[in-house]
């Protein structure tokens, strides 16, 4: 399965994988392991060269930045909206989960 778009950029499908798997607690350093995996086992794919934890931690960073534009065009727009934040530690790990509502949709948000 290819990974790239230019022999150099990693594909949008990547960086949405990347960004779910981390919204699920995944750490960087696993994240390759566990497309490799799934991919190889579920769906019987190999898969092309995946980011390293360094580049995988900077596409996250990426992300969180587009997001936080995402959620401020969506709050400009919308007259009534709920931000709902829930939290919890457990064996020292702080996690944390936060949605914003609105009148049309719903987006949950990976702090």
């Amino acid at each position: 399965m290819k990974t790239k778009v230019d022999g150099k950029t990693y594909s949008s499908d990547v960086r949405s994988t990347i960004y779910g798997l981390a919204c699920a607690q995944v750490s960087v350093e696993r994240m390759a392991d566990v497309v490799t995996l799934v991919l190889g086992k579920l769906a019987k794919k190999s898969v092309g060269p995946l980011p390293d934890p360094t580049t995988t931690g900077r596409i996250i960073r990426e992300m969180k930045e587009l997001s936080k534009f995402q959620i401020s065009e969506a709050l400009a727009k919308e007259e009534h909206t709920t931000l709902k934040y829930d939290g919890t530690s457990k064996k020292k790990m702080h996690y944390v989960e936060v949605q914003v509502e609105t009148k049309s949709h719903s987006q949950r948000v990976c702090p």
